[in-house]
């Protein structure tokens, strides 16, 4: 396996990646999105005893999946960085069923609240309310 095995590790090596998938054509970005969809439709545990993010999911290709977005989403002009969002408030919207997915959607998109309000500040209700409606579906369970 090829993969990182250590948080420090995974962090950069998706940043390598994200900057990489930044300056290729938008096909290439949404293979990102499809394998962010394809994850939050699994059966994600927590662990709520998790000091941090790299022991909060049971698995470790949740995290490895996260890290790829964030790489991606952190090197995205302001453009594209709005585009994939909504793109993945609408998709995900649709597949969080439980807590746990909800808590991978809000890993998701989380981190990028700051930098979406001062690239387009009329993103944030929109975020706001897609994490919200995800909280409803799951309480309303």
């Amino acid at each position: 396996n090829s993969m990182p095995d250590n948080e420090k590790e995974v962090w950069t090596y998706s940043s390598a990646v994200g900057l990489l998938l930044s300056l290729l054509p938008e096909t290439f970005r949404s293979s990102v999105n499809e394998e962010i969809i394809s994850t939050a439709h699994q059966t994600l545990s927590v662990n709520p005893d998790a000091s941090s993010d790299w022991d909060l999911f049971g698995d470790r290709q949740s995290i490895y999946v996260l890290a790829l977005l964030h790489g991606l989403w952190h090197h995205l002009n302001a453009k594209h960085l709005l585009e994939s969002v909504r793109k993945m408030l609408v998709d995900v919207k649709r597949c969080v069923k439980n807590e746990a997915q909800l808590v991978f959607a809000f890993k998701a998109f989380a981190p990028f609240i700051q930098r979406l309000s001062l690239e387009n500040p009329s993103m944030i209700p929109e975020v706001h309310y897609a994490i919200l409606r995800m909280y409803i579906t799951i309480v309303s369970m």
